[in-house]
């Protein structure tokens, strides 16, 4: 079995595809947003010479959520991206150890991320930051993209979890 075989993900169950669900909703609603205020702003200026005000700020924040709430999804279905440079280089036991360790440092970074949005948030909530244009409250949007990092984080440790029981399983059936 290889270290890089298809992991069917964590899809199976309610609570899964109510994250999907909920995941793919926001993702869509800020990718729609943005196109709709990127076609405006386009038109408004190519044509009657009128920028929407406050576009890029709003274009930052779509973004911002379309990217936290995609990467939910990533982990919930194991589709990170695989690079295997140094796989052909690991032999026997270093070599299965090679998935779980590079997810546990990816959840790690993940969590870090989590983290530090989450300080940002609070930071932005005591000093009531705000966009400088439309005076929006940014703090919403960093304790969201916070949650989402942590809720990846959660799911990917998961996988490597699994990992390392799919391993332990698999040396338990061949030594009997």
């Amino acid at each position: 079995m290889s270290a890089l075989e298809n992991d069917p993900g964590l899809e199976e169950g309610r609570g899964a595809r109510r994250l999907t669900l909920v995941m793919g909703v926001l993702g869509g609603a800020a990718l729609m947003a943005l196109m709709l205020v990127t076609v405006v702003d386009v038109v408004g200026r190519n044509i009657i010479d009128v920028t929407v005000i406050g576009a890029y700020e709003l274009s930052e924040l779509a973004v911002g959520l379309i990217v936290a709430a995609g990467l939910p999804l990533v982990a919930l279905r194991s589709d990170h991206v695989h690079i295997d440079m140094a796989l052909p280089l690991l032999k026997g036991w270093l070599r299965s150890l090679q998935q779980p360790v590079a997810l546990f440092a990816t959840a790690l970074a993940e969590g870090i991320v989590a983290w530090q949005v989450w300080v940002q948030a609070e930071l932005a909530t005591d000093t009531q930051r705000t966009t400088s244009m439309l005076h929006l409250p940014v703090s919403p949007v960093l304790y969201i993209t916070a949650i989402l990092f942590g809720v990846s984080a959660l799911l990917t440790t998961v996988h490597a979890l699994r990992k390392i029981a799919a391993r332990g399983e698999a040396s338990e059936g061949s030594a009997t």
